[in-house]
């Protein structure tokens, strides 16, 4: 179902200030984007050149099969 939590996730809420909020929201009509899609963007391109180990493979592996048993929600 389309409205169930993918448990290869993990949901976090953020708040931010209004003007920041706004900021985000001009910043993605640039690139064509909704603000999730572009925040989602933003963090991935920060981050995507962290190394990963195999203990943290395994760590992402402890979590999704945790999540399944939960229900889809760690």
């Amino acid at each position: 179902m389309p409205s169930q939590h993918d448990p290869s996730k993990h949901q976090i809420a953020v708040k931010f200030p209004h003007r920041v909020w706004r900021q985000i929201e001009k910043s993605a009509d640039v690139h064509a984007m909704t603000p999730s899609q572009y925040i989602r963007w933003v963090v991935t391109s920060d981050v995507e050149a962290v190394e990963l180990t195999p203990e943290d493979a395994q760590l992402i592996a402890d979590r999704i099969k945790a999540a399944k048993a939960k229900g889809g929600m760690v």
